[in-house]
């Protein structure tokens, strides 16, 4: 399966050098970086959520428990434009993108659009709200985001934007890196 996800320049060069990037979370939450400052302000949680999922949903998984999800596109616009398009993320600076090839089993794919019910605290439903319905429980609403891993909930898939998380990134697994405003960097 191919994969692409946008990451800091920075984490190319640790790949290129170390062959391997991960996420270890207690490292990451005491960054003081802006993404991690958000992430511990806003999403936390969520992605707590989704550490349970890919140890639920992916058949193998690394001894290391303290690894946060790294995150890429399997399908970022739909099936006609699944390689993110950089000029979208045209405010980030030294950050590139890359390629990756990696097996389905190490993989999660869930729908972007639907994550953000998981990322605001939301009950998922494809139906309108009744007003006069009781407020759904707290195991009620997070059983219902079971369905972002149903990538035809709202529509085909070729229609969708599917996200993937994995947990690590091997250099033997990197196909093409681009440098936002550059050339490729790296090819195999």
């Amino acid at each position: 399966m191919i994969i692409w996800t946008i990451q800091p320049k920075v984490w190319w060069d640790t790949l290129n050098s170390q062959g391997l990037i991960n996420l270890d979370r207690d490292k990451f939450l005491t960054e003081s970086t802006e993404e991690a400052e958000f992430i511990k302000d806003y999403y936390l949680k969520s992605y707590d959520w989704m550490v349970e999922q890919m140890r639920l949903r992916i058949s193998s998984y690394p001894s290391d428990q303290s690894l946060l999800p790294l995150w890429g596109w399997y399908q970022w616009d739909s099936s006609k434009k699944k390689t993110p398009d950089l000029r979208h993320y045209r405010n980030l600076k030294n950050h590139v993108r890359i390629e990756f090839e990696i097996d389905e089993s190490l993989v999660l794919l869930s729908d972007f659009e639907t994550w953000h019910f998981v990322l605001n605290n939301w009950m998922l439903r494809n139906d309108e709200l009744d007003r006069e319905e009781p407020k759904p429980s707290d195991e009620e609403k997070i059983k219902s985001w079971d369905q972002i891993f149903n990538l035809e909930f709202f529509g085909p898939i070729d229609t969708r934007c599917i996200q993937a998380t994995f947990w690590e990134i091997h250099i033997d697994q990197v196909r093409k890196v681009k440098e936002f405003g550059g050339s490729n960097i790296g090819n195999k």
